[in-house]
């Protein structure tokens, strides 16, 4: 029975985000956490490209950004300057 011990894990770290069931979602959760941790700055592309280091490519940098888009999680903000755009946290 694994449910005491999920309980248990929520008691220790209520930010479940740091549990993620496969790849994908691990992927997922560490771009959501880092356009959150750049908060009201926001983060760059080439920022973003930079944190993902190698851990996995670019194609999938692009499709975990669209899922949070999708899922109202993120904003991209344009500016007239470089940086052309932004990822924000919602």
């Amino acid at each position: 029975m694994l449910w005491p011990v999920w309980e248990s894990i929520t008691r220790v770290r209520p930010n479940a985000t740091i549990l993620a069931l496969n790849d994908k979602q691990a992927e997922y959760l560490k771009v959501r956490r880092w356009i959150k941790e750049a908060a009201s700055a926001g983060v760059t592309s080439s920022a973003l490209n930079k944190m993902v280091n190698d851990e996995f490519d670019l194609r999938r940098l692009n499709d975990t950004t669209q899922q949070l888009l999708e899922s109202k999680q993120i904003e991209q903000r344009f500016a007239s300057t470089p940086p052309s755009h932004r990822w924000f946290a919602l």
